[in-house]
């Protein structure tokens, strides 16, 4: 995962930093591999360690994720909501087909 930081007012550099996923043990933080997902207040929370910060002021903040962290988030959902996961799941499936569809008739 990545986040781009921006000023908000005003745009003279844009800050870049990798995340790196943690995991809660206790008291502490341990870093993993591959990011995990739990669940919080309905919703599906990552732990992320941004480490050299040294920003202040209001900035508009870019979410990056890679292909792997978005099928780890799905892959959450499925577990957690099954029911929920397929009907997201079948809704994509279909506008993947009229996509791949419109692209090989047009290619």
């Amino acid at each position: 995962m990545q986040l781009t930081f921006r000023g908000w007012s005003r745009e003279t550099k844009q800050h870049r930093h990798l995340l790196e996923p943690v995991q809660n043990k206790g008291k502490e933080f341990e870093v993993k591999k591959v990011a995990t997902f739990t669940t919080k207040h309905g919703k599906f929370v990552s732990l992320q360690k941004a480490s050299n910060l040294g920003l202040t002021g209001d900035f508009l903040v870019e979410v990056s994720l890679d292909r792997s962290e978005v099928k780890r988030y799905f892959e959450k959902l499925i577990e957690e909501n099954p029911l929920e996961a397929v009907e997201i799941l079948h809704n994509m499936l279909g506008k993947a087909t009229v996509h791949a569809l419109n692209e090989r008739s047009s290619g």
